[in-house]
């Protein structure tokens, strides 16, 4: 099951407690188990202020009826976020885009695209905000009420739609496959592009199987903007889309579709690897 053992970095920011508040959703959908992480980036032993917020996150978290517990590690943050991770035998792992870390530096700039790049498991990046900020109505509901799901007709396709039936497993209440024809590689009167994108998209649809209520959709231009344009669309809760792993460098210069969405979606988002 997707949400079976969690793994839930905490760095203590004025963003954790919703990044706690969405992992304790999970257990609706099945979570069994809370690990909650706190890495230590420099010598010596955790700050006794650090371990008490991290114990009051470790108590909310019991408190709400989800056997969970802590693990604190010293070392470089995501190395230590993939090797727990691993060790644990996480089914996902749940971090936060925003809110500044103690190195003042944006998470989605940096700690969460380097484990997105490079983990072997679901990463569900959610999108949160600095105190003072105004936050989306879709962090207050269910995750898996509204889900977007990114497919690209390539061979990542085959992992997103096997995490797609996993939720659906899970939970989910309404689905979209969705797919964008990216307007820098085909005309918009390339009808015969997208007539085989339409027999993809509904070929998949009728081999689903599940208990959510599920739909296609087919949009054309930009894939990032219109995947977050089309969860607008949507009222999606979620968006779902997979990710190939680019280098450090390219995913910082040149972006991805998937680094795009993180940094400009107010939606949650997971990212499956493929």
């Amino acid at each position: 099951m997707l949400f079976k053992r969690v793994l839930i970095p905490i760095d203590l920011s004025e963003v954790s407690a919703d990044q706690l508040e969405c992992a304790l959703q999970l257990k609706r959908y099945g979570m069994e188990e809370l690990v909650l992480l706190y890495v230590l980036t420099v010598e010596g032993d955790i700050p006794p202020e650090d371990e008490l917020a991290l114990n009051n996150l470790l108590n909310k978290a019991v408190s709400a009826g989800v056997k969970a517990r802590t693990v604190v590690e010293k070392g470089k943050v995501s190395n230590k976020i993939l090797e727990v991770a691993k060790k644990e035998r996480s089914s996902v792992i749940v971090m936060a885009s925003s809110g500044k870390t103690k190195a003042t530096e944006l998470m989605v700039g940096s700690v969460s695209l380097e484990v997105v790049r490079r983990t072997k498991v679901p990463v569900l990046v959610g999108k949160f905000f600095a105190i003072g900020k105004k936050k989306p109505n879709t962090n207050s509901a269910p995750l898996l009420e509204s889900v977007l799901v990114s497919v690209d007709l390539t061979s990542a396709t085959k992992n997103v739609l096997e995490t797609f039936k996993q939720l659906d497993e899970s939970g989910c209440e309404r689905a979209v496959l969705f797919h964008v024809v990216p307007s820098n590689k085909y005309s918009v009167e390339d009808n015969d592009k997208f007539q085989a994108v339409k027999k993809d998209l509904s070929e998949w649809k009728g081999a689903h199987k599940g208990n959510c209520e599920l739909d296609t959709h087919l949009h054309y231009g930009s894939p990032a903007y219109n995947i977050i344009e089309a969860a607008r669309e949507f009222d999606a809760t979620l968006i779902v889309m997979g990710n190939v792993g680019k280098g450090l460098l390219h995913s910082m210069t040149l972006g991805s579709v998937s680094d795009e969405v993180l940094r400009k979606s107010n939606v949650h988002v997971l990212i499956v690897p493929c």
